[in-house]
């Protein structure tokens, strides 16, 4: 380094008008590996406002830090001198930093006109620091994968050790190392982070001199990932077939509409994590768990089950299982079904003693292994069915008494047992009026034959209206009302009684009710979901609001109820009307 000068502080003036001055010149030269700076000092003296020099023993002192040089020396001093100098080692600090003072003085020599008179002073100055303890760097890194972390050291003779620390988890990374070193966080350390896939943990580097003398250490965090392998374990993952048609189970076969599936799997989380969902997922559906039997399979083709499983970190594993052949299936189609009056050679007479039966049907294959079989049955319109006979369409059969007349059912049924029937009412032979044995019955267009009933098959016109529908069945309960009508239009009605309602729960500007009511089941299963209609009111005349929270064919469903103010332990009437069809 260059000198660094201090300028002493002069001395009082001599007789002769003559000063003294001084300055100390300084530089230092630093020991990275020893942590200290060897100090070099010297003290130089001039006489100022004088032409002529002095001579005789000149008294010093030179201090760096806490340590001086100090006695006399015999010099001729006019222009700058030197008076001594010294060197001295200094220990910087633990953080490679040091700060000195410097301090001068010389006094001019005795029996001279400089006698007693002193310049002086002092000064203190920061060393250059000494790099102490290395630095590292790196990036995040990854459980079972090898990662570097870079070294920076301020001396070829540093040494480190590298450490880490992971939740409960610590150890040594390395020793020796000088510039850089490779680590493979071990997987092991994801059994601190159950619940994540990331963590953060420590990393220390501590710095060594040659001589093994522990510098200094710094600390770095660090993010650990769990490997993107790193999923739920999933074994042992098996899927059977279950037919409980006997027949099905016999083909070995999956069919759509008849089979389930039953499926089991050892399911388990890895290094720390737990099972948060689990189930089998076969098409579009999905049964949760390790293992049990799914619904009837609903769609036709090619599936392949698998087990899925997430864990507790959101990791996801899949196991399929093999591919299954869902065979298509439906209940038998019937294309062509009547009944009709005819003669012995199939000829159609309305006064027939004969039937001509007639039924075309279909069926799904199943890979070839289905057939339907064709049968009949009959019973007089106000009698007792007949055991079911063996069909071929187009047959001819005896026994129709013209005058009564019968209700015939054609059925198709498949191998695995599905039917689809039709009836068909064979009326009595037309005539224009009947009047029925006994008189108690009469019918137009057909004959009679009950007591105390006038039928009619042709439709009816009263007071010029015609008669389109009319009320087949009327009906009621402890809870609903309801009518059936010839059309298939069924309607059903009540009033439902809500106690001890507490509307306190706010919504908007209203206030819901803290539990909903129902469903009530309706007295009769619609084919399809009716359309309904929710009134609500309190005996004392108070406004209630209700909102339905979607019917079925079978019940009313869910309601809440609001009111425009918080009210607590009222009793609400709900009036409940349904419409749709019975048949």
């Amino acid at each position: 380094m260059d000198p660094v000068i201090i300028t002493l502080n002069k001395s009082s003036t001599s007789p002769g008008d003559g000063v003294l001055i001084g300055k100390i010149e300084w530089t230092s030269e630093k020991d990275v590996a020893s942590n200290k700076s060897a100090v070099t000092a010297t003290l130089y003296v001039a006489k100022e406002n004088s032409t002529a020099a002095t001579k005789g023993n000149w008294s010093y002192a030179l201090s760096i830090g806490n340590q001086t040089v100090s006695g006399s020396v015999q010099l001729t001093v006019l222009d700058w001198t030197t008076v001594a100098t010294t060197t001295i080692p200094v220990d910087h600090d633990a953080d490679g930093t040091k700060s000195v003072s410097f301090y001068g003085s010389v006094t001019g020599p005795s029996g001279t006109a400089y006698a007693g008179l002193t310049t002086s002073g002092s000064k203190t100055f920061d060393l250059a620091a000494i790099p102490r303890a290395s630095t590292a760097s790196f990036g995040s890194f990854t459980m079972d994968q090898e990662g570097t972390i870079s070294i920076n050291r301020a001396d070829s003779s540093f040494t480190h050790t590298i450490l880490y620390t992971f939740g409960s988890a610590s150890g040594t990374i390395a020793s020796g190392v000088s510039t850089s070193c490779a680590w493979t966080p071990p997987l092991t350390l994801a059994s601190k982070i159950p619940n994540s896939t990331s963590g953060t943990g420590g990393i220390t580097l501590r710095t060594y001199n040659a001589s093994g003398t522990l510098i200094g250490e710094n600390v770095y965090a660090v993010t650990i990932y769990v490997p993107d392998d790193m999923v739920p374990t999933i074994s042992d993952f098996s899927v059977a077939l279950v037919n409980p048609n006997t027949v099905a189970n016999g083909w070995g076969v999956a069919i759509k509409g008849l089979t389930k599936l039953s499926w089991s799997a050892a399911v388990s989380g890895v290094y720390g994590s737990t099972i948060a969902e689990q189930c089998l997922v076969s098409g579009y559906s999905e049964w949760t768990g390790s293992s049990g039997q799914t619904g009837f399979l609903q769609t036709a083709g090619t599936i392949q089950p698998y087990q899925y499983a997430r864990d507790s970190r959101g990791r996801i594993a899949r196991s399929l299982g093999e591919k299954i052949t869902v065979c298509d299936y439906a209940a038998p189609t019937i294309t062509d079904a009547s009944a009709a009056r005819c003669d012995e050679n199939g000829t159609a007479r309305d006064d027939g003693t004969f039937l001509k039966l007639t039924l075309a049907a279909s069926c799904t294959s199943v890979g070839e292994r289905n057939s339907v079989s064709l049968r009949w049955r009959y019973k007089p319109a106000s009698g007792t069915l007949s055991g079911w006979s063996a069909l071929s369409s187009g047959s001819v059969v005896s026994g129709f008494d013209a005058a009564a007349s019968y209700v015939v059912e054609l059925s198709a049924i498949d191998s695995l047992g599905s039917e689809k029937s039709v009836s068909a009412t064979v009326p009595t032979a037309n005539v224009a009026f009947h009047l029925k044995d006994g008189g108690l019955g009469a019918a137009f267009g057909k004959y009679a034959e009950q007591d105390n009933l006038l039928e009619s098959v042709w439709p009816l016109k009263i007071q010029g209206n015609m008669l389109n529908d009319f009320v087949v069945e009327t009906g009621g309960n402890a809870y609903w009302s309801w009518r059936k009508w010839a059309s298939g239009v069924a309607e059903c009605w009540r009033v439902r009684s809500c106690g001890n309602v507490s509307c306190t729960v706010p919504w908007g500007v209203f206030y819901e009710s803290t539990s909903a009511y129902g469903p009530d089941a309706y007295p009769f299963a619609f084919t399809a979901v009716p359309a309904q209609m929710m009134f609500a009111g309190m005996s004392s005349g108070g406004v209630v609001f209700v909102e339905p929270g979607g019917n079925s064919a079978a019940s009313t469903g869910s309601w809440w109820l609001y009111r425009p103010v918080s009210t607590a332990g009222i009793t609400a009437y709900v009036s409940i009307y349904a419409i749709g069809k019975w048949k």
